[in-house]
């Protein structure tokens, strides 16, 4: 699936990967689910899931893999004060949403940095109706066991428990 949106040329010649992602998360423009861009997915100014992120990206940068985004993700999580991750219990989803930066921006470790602790507990592992759940995010960030086991601590998360 291919998520297009109306500044794709402008972004087609940042070429880095980083660059466009900053700008969709500072501008966060409407996006489309077709090429000619008349039929909305999404409007402007709203957050995006971490799967919807990615799609917009490598609509832009065919050669994006899982990998790479989420590596970068987490790089510009960490350097820049552009986004949280969050589960939006609203569409049920994992976004980079915008809404929470000032709750943990001045915090020690990195992880907290980029997690918003929204309920995180409860939410850590859902996915919803998105591909991924936080649990499974950081890993593919690059964060190692130790790091994560770390964050649950702080925000008291509990082991998954499976039945």
């Amino acid at each position: 699936m291919k998520i297009y949106c109306k500044d794709t040329s402008r972004l087609k010649k940042r070429r880095r990967i980083k660059i466009t992602l900053v700008f969709l998360l500072k501008h966060r423009p409407a996006t489309f689910t077709n090429k000619s861009c008349t039929t909305l997915q999404c409007r402007k100014k709203k957050s995006r899931s971490f799967t919807e992120l990615f799609l917009v990206v490598k609509t832009i940068h065919p050669s994006l893999t899982w990998k790479k985004y989420a590596t970068t993700i987490r790089e510009i999580l960490e350097e820049q004060n552009v986004a949280r991750l969050v589960f939006c219990t609203g569409v049920q989803k994992v976004t980079l949403d915008t809404h929470f930066l000032y709750m943990a921006a001045h915090s020690s470790t990195m992880i907290p940095r980029v997690l918003y602790n929204y309920h995180v507990d409860y939410n850590f592992y859902k996915k919803g109706k998105g591909n991924h759940s936080i649990s499974e995010i950081l890993p593919l960030m690059g964060y190692t066991k130790k790091e994560i086991q770390k964050v649950k601590s702080k925000f008291r998360i509990k082991e998954k428990v499976t039945t």
